[in-house]
C-alpha cells in the first residue's frame, strides 16, 4: 500500500482568504474550474508521490525536524502549470530558496542559512522525492534558477486564460508541513501528518503557558500528549480533576476564537466536538463540558471535561470549577495510558 505525500508551507489564513476571493473573481464562473478552499492553499517544497506505508513514519519524523528562517513572500504573476493547475508565483529574496535549489539539485547549499541537522534531513527527504521532482531541481540548479515557490489556486479540465497580473499580497510562511493527498471524484483533500516551526523559537514567541505547551507538543515532550488533530494538539490536563480531562491546543495559537478566520473557527470547533465524541465513547461519561476562557492566559485553548453519573451529589450538577483543583491528582497513569492509546486509535491521530 502507498500514500501520496508532499512537503509544503501552508498559506496563512488572511492571505489564503484573499487569494481564494481573487481566484473566484477570475475563474469562479468558468465551467470545469474548481477553486480550492482557503485551508487547502500551500506553497509546495517537495512532492514525494506515492510512498510505501512503511516509509511514512520516517518522513514524518524528518519533517518535524526542519528549521530555517521565516520566509517573507509576496505574490507575483498568475501562471498555468502542467495540464490543469492555475497558480500564482511567490516572490521572496531569502537565500534559503537558493539553498533549496542547490540542495535538491545535488549541490552544496550555503552554510549560514540552513542548520546542519535541517540540511541533512532535507537532503534525506529529497532522496525520497519523486524522480521528476529531483530532475526538475537539478535542471533549475544547472540553469542557475532559484527555487520557485508557487501556490496552486484552482484546477481546470481545460485551463482558461490567465490574467497578466495577480493580487499584491504579502505574508509570512512560518511553518512547514508534511501533507497527505487523498484523491477523489470531487478533487483532492489534504491531511497534515507533521509540522515544523520555521524561524527561531524564543520566549517572545511563547508568551503564555499555552504557547509553551504547544511548543512542547511539537517537540514531542509534552507529558500529557495524546496526538495531533487537524487544528492543534489534544493533551491530557495536568490536574485530572475528573478522569479523562483534556485540552485542545490550537497550532498556531491565536489569542481567542474570534481572531480566527471563519473556516479556522469551524475546523477548530469540529475537532473539539470529535474529541468530545471520542471521550464519551471511551470514558463512559454522561456528557462532556466544553469551556473556552482565556481570561488568565490570553491564548485560545478548549477544556474538555467528562462528567460522570457517580460524581458527588454536591458537585455533579455544578460547574467543574467548584472542585478542589489544588487537591486534584495527576491521574492514574495506567488508566491514562490506556485512554491515550484508545483515543489515538479512535481519532486516528499522528
Amino acid at each position: 500500500m502507498t500514500r501520496r505525500l508532499f512537503l509544503a508551507c501552508p498559506v496563512p489564513a488572511h492571505a489564503a482568504e484573499a487569494l481564494v476571493q481573487w481566484a473566484h473573481r477570475q475563474w469562479g464562473d468558468q465551467p470545469g474550474v474548481r477553486v480550492f478552499a482557503p485551508e487547502d492553499l500551500h506553497a509546495t517544497i517537495l512532492f514525494f508521490g506515492e510512498v510505501l506505508v512503511e516509509r511514512v513514519g520516517r518522513l514524518r519524523e524528518l519533517a518535524r525536524t526542519l528549521e530555517w528562517p521565516l520566509l517573507d513572500v509576496r505574490t507575483g504573476d498568475p501562471v498555468a502549470l502542467g495540464r490543469t493547475a492555475l497558480a500564482i508565483r511567490l516572490r521572496c529574496d531569502s537565500p534559503v530558496l537558493y539553498d533549496l535549489t542547490e540542495l535538491f539539485g545535488g549541490g552544496d547549499p550555503l552554510r549560514d542559512t540552513l542548520p546542519v541537522w535541517s540540511r541533512q534531513n532535507l537532503w534525506s527527504l529529497a532522496c525520497r522525492a519523486a524522480e521528476t521532482d529531483r530532475e526538475r531541481a537539478r535542471r533549475r540548479r544547472r540553469q542557475g534558477e532559484p527555487f520557485e515557490f508557487h501556490v496552486t489556486l484552482a484546477r481546470a479540465k481545460v485551463p482558461p486564460p490567465v490574467p497578466a497580473h495577480g493580487p499584491d499580497i504579502a505574508f509570512t510562511l512560518d511553518h512547514a508541513a508534511l501533507y497527505e493527498s487523498h484523491l477523489g471524484g470531487s478533487g483532492s483533500r489534504y491531511t497534515v501528518l507533521a509540522r515544523s516551526q520555521l524561524g527561531p523559537v524564543s520566549d517572545l514567541d511563547m508568551p503564555t503557558a499555552i504557547h509553551r505547551q504547544v511548543q512542547a507538543a511539537r517537540e514531542g515532550t509534552h507529558p500529557g500528549l495524546i496526538g495531533r488533530m487537524r487544528t492543534g494538539w489534544l493533551v491530557f490536563g495536568a490536574k485530572q480533576v475528573v478522569p479523562g480531562y483534556c485540552l485542545l491546543l490550537p497550532d498556531p495559537v491565536p489569542p481567542h476564537l474570534n481572531a480566527m478566520a471563519p473556516f479556522e473557527q469551524q475546523a477548530f470547533l469540529a475537532d473539539m466536538a470529535r474529541a468530545g465524541d471520542a471521550l464519551l465513547a471511551e470514558t463512559g461519561a454522561v456528557r462532556i463540558n466544553y469551556e473556552m476562557l482565556g481570561n488568565l492566559e490570553p491564548a485560545l485553548h478548549a477544556h474538555l471535561f467528562p462528567r460522570y453519573a457517580d460524581e458527588p451529589d454536591e458537585l455533579r450538577t455544578k460547574p467543574i470549577w467548584f472542585y478542589d483543583w489544588d487537591a486534584a491528582s495527576e491521574g492514574d497513569p495506567v488508566y491514562l495510558e490506556t485512554l491515550r492509546r484508545n483515543l489515538r486509535e479512535r481519532l486516528v491521530l499522528s
